[in-house]
Parts: structure tokens; sequence; C-alpha cells
């Protein structure tokens, strides 16, 4: 069998039985091609480089079952490493050029001394004449485009902003004399942002309404001597009486154009209101969405983690997966201590370490059957009586384990047999007291088992009446 079929059936294998070890399997296999054309499309950026490996590899995980039967392995993997590259690589310049244009501008508004130049700016505005002023109130104090301000002026777009350009010149000159030094372009910044300052909201309604007011009592007043003279009438009573009427009729147009101000202005606030509520209720909408969103791919990361987690755990603590077996009398070195965890649950049989901590896991749950997949039993066991004595060494198993916390490994010993000797430290939960438990151990096919010693008892209902499980 070649590597691609062996990708082939490893994949297969981890697709129907979330095999832990062929997934390991496939990132060993594969690893230095992703790496590789992480690191060349990076540019030799190792910390993206791997950022992009595990990218690839935790959707490679997460888009197993939907990829096609006949799919090889390494030429999706190539293929999706070049992609998320150039995705990573897109979004880091992103965010580079975004830091240089703000670095640029910060520095451009450093370079204006605004408080300086803002009591000098007007006078040197009106120095210039209206064929320089004009572009530039236009360009920048309105801030029209220069499309715009080349159709106002009779101009095409680019004879508007070289027209601008000049006038900046200039106006930058004017500013010079009076001791103002500036740059062209921080003076056209200076003259786009701080220069410009917003009206209060209320301010165009109340200019309104008064300007009105004032035009109509002028016509009102004007229109009424006009007709006195007109027609030469001398009569009091009549001149009271028109008088009369018109300041009536003035005051209540005046009145009238104040009560549609203010009608607008309410208006105005209340579709404000309304606008703000309905960005409130999007914004409230979105971060939901954005929330749900994240919680829904934290469950799978967390499973990717502490499937990551286990391989790292399997490659510091592997050991051959055939041992050799030694020479009567030939004791063979122990293995180094390694860490251990007794509270990971089912994490499968790697490695003796993980056997011990899913058996542990799995008697004091009560998973008679998980338990009866790490036993060996003695080989005085018949097939027959197999699965009573399962049950019964998993019932003992659970009383024993009961009120311990285990909580280190105290060292491992290899036997002439092959089989490990692990020793694990736990503590008596009700009295607080400390002990190892010995833990012997075999390698198997499907991984390492907790070897039975002894042999089996021979009436086991017998054995179960007479002797409680310690």
């Amino acid at each position: 069998m070649d590597h691609a079929d062996i990708s082939a059936a490893r994949l297969r294998e981890f697709i129907e039985h979330r095999s832990e070890k062929a997934f390991a399997a496939l990132v060993r296999d594969h690893l230095n091609l992703v790496y590789s054309v992480a690191l060349r499309r990076c540019g030799g950026q190792t910390g993206l480089a791997q950022d992009i490996c595990q990218t690839v590899f935790t959707d490679f995980a997460r888009k197993a079952a939907a990829l096609p039967a006949d799919v090889v392995v390494a030429g999706w993997l190539y293929q999706h490493a070049s992609y998320v590259a150039a995705t990573m690589l897109r979004a880091e310049d992103r965010r580079r050029r975004r830091e240089g244009i703000a670095m640029q501008l910060r520095s451009l508004a450093d370079d204006t001394d605004w408080p300086r130049l803002a009591p000098l700016l007007d006078d040197a505005l009106l120095e210039l004449e209206p064929s320089d002023r004009d572009p530039l109130v236009l360009r920048y104090l309105e801030k029209r485009p220069l499309a715009e301000v080349g159709s106002r002026l009779g101009l095409s777009e680019n004879a508007a902003r070289m027209r601008v350009d000049r006038a900046i010149d200039k106006l930058r000159a004017k500013l010079v004399k009076r001791g103002v030094t500036s740059t062209a372009s921080a003076l056209a910044l200076a003259l786009a942002g701080p220069a410009v300052t917003a009206a209060p909201a209320t301010l165009a309604a109340v200019i309104t309404t008064a300007a009105l007011a004032a035009a109509v009592t002028t016509t009102s007043t004007l229109g009424l001597l006009s007709l006195m003279a007109s027609t030469k009438l001398k009569v009091a009573i009549l001149t009271a009486v028109l008088i009369a009427a018109g300041t009536t009729i003035a005051l209540q147009q005046l009145s009238a154009r104040r009560l549609r101000a203010e009608n607008a202005e309410l208006r105005q606030r209340a579709d404000q209101a309304a606008e703000d509520a309905r960005l409130a209720r999007q914004t409230a909408a979105e971060s939901a969405e954005a929330a749900a969103r994240a919680r829904q791919p934290s469950e799978e990361l967390l499973r990717l983690r502490g499937e990551v987690g286990h391989f790292r755990q399997a490659a510091r603590t592997a050991v051959p997966e055939k041992p050799v077996p030694r020479p009567a009398g030939d004791k063979a070195p122990p293995a180094p201590p390694a860490p251990f965890r007794a509270d990971l649950g089912d994490v499968g049989a790697a490695t003796p370490q993980m056997a011990a901590s899913s058996f542990i896991w799995a008697a004091t749950a009560g998973e008679h059957a998980r338990v009866s997949e790490l036993l060996e039993l003695p080989a005085s066991v018949s097939a027959a009586d197999a699965a009573k004595h399962h049950e019964f060494l998993s019932k003992m198993m659970s009383n024993s384990f009961s009120g311990k916390r285990f909580i280190e490994l105290q060292g491992i010993d290899t036997n002439p047999d092959g089989t490990l000797k692990l020793g694990l430290g736990y503590e008596d939960i009700g009295t607080g007291r400390t002990n190892t438990f010995p833990f012997l151990l075999r390698l198997h096919e499907t991984g390492w088992k907790v070897v039975v010693e002894g042999e089996a008892p021979k009436d086991l209902d017998a054995t179960q009446k007479q002797a409680p499980p310690p």
C-alpha cells in the first residue's frame, strides 16, 4: 500500500471512528508539506506559518466528513494551505496600510500649530484674490468634491485640483509672513479638520424663523407707508386701523412661522430618535448574531484543542508499539515520569498514562462497558465467563476508586515480559492521607490495557457473596 492509500485509509478511520491515533498520523505525515507552503507564502515568517498550519489542520478536522471519497489528502492540504496563507497575508497587508495611513495623518496634524494658526487664518484668506479664495472655501470649508468645485468655477476636475493647490501655496505664503510655518499638506489637513466646526442642530431653525419674521415686518411697514403716501390718507383713525391690521397680520405670520419651525425641529428630533433606536436594534441584533457565531465554533474549537493536547502528550510519552522482550534478569531502565491527570475523562489508550486515566474515569463513573474494553482478564477465564468477570471487576474497581483523588504519576517500571507498572499517587478524600496505587498494563493492537493478575475464581457467584470488593 503506497503513501496515498495509507492517508486515505487513515482519513476514513478518522471520519468513521473519530480515531485520535489516525488523525495524529495524518498530521505527522503532512505537516512538513503544509509548513513549507506556509513558510514560502509568508516570506519566512515562522510565527505566521505556524498559525497557518494550525488553521489548515483545524479546517481539515472540521471538514473531513464532507470531503469526497476519492480526495487526495496531500493535494487538498496543499491547496487549502495556499488559500489560508493568501487570506492571512491580505489581512496583514490591510492592517499595515491602515496603521501607516493613521501614522501619516497624525504626523501631518502635528506639523500644524493650530492654536497659532486659528486667529490668523481668516485674515490670510481675506487677503487672497476671490479666484484663489473661492476654491479653498468650496473645497475645504464646505468639503465639496473636486468635480463640484470645478463645475461651480467653470473648470475641469483636474484644473480645479491645480487651482486649489496653487491657492494653498499662496495662503501658506501669507501665513509665513505672520510667523506661522507649515507644510502645504498639513495646512490642507487643518483646513479640512479643525477649521470647520459643526453648528448646533437647532441653530438653523432659530435663524430661519427670526430672519423671515424680520423680513415680513419690514415689508408690511413699507407697504403701509407707500399706501398712505399714494392715496394721501390723512385720517388718523384710518391710519391707526391700518397700522394695527398690518401689525396683527405680521405677528400672526411670525407666530405661524415660529410654530412651523418648532414643529420641523420636533419632527427632526423624532426622526433622529427613531433612527437612533433602529441603529441600536440593529447593533444589538448584530451583537447577538456575532455572539451566536462565536459560541458555535467554541465547542468544536475546545474539542480540537483537547485532541491536539492528547496528540502532544502521546508524542511526549509514546513507547514502542511492539516492546522487545528482554532476557531474564536484564532489568530495563525505568521510563522517565510524565505528567498525569485523572480528571480528563475518557482520553483513549494511546499511552499507558492515558489508558490508566480512562480506566479510572470509567470505573468511578460506572461505565462498565468501557472498563471491559480496558481490561485484560487472566488466561484462565473462559470466553463464556468473561462477561461476569468484567462486571465483577468493574464493581470492585468502582468501590476501590471511590473516595480517592489521583494526583500524580510517581514512577514507571518496565517488566521483562513487556508489561509496564505504573505507580499513581492518590489522596484519600476523607482522611487526606496519600498513598500509591499500582497499575499493570500491556500493549495490545487497540492500545494499552490494565492487566488483572492471578487466577480467576472458579465460583464467581460464591466469591461475590463471601468477599465484598475492597
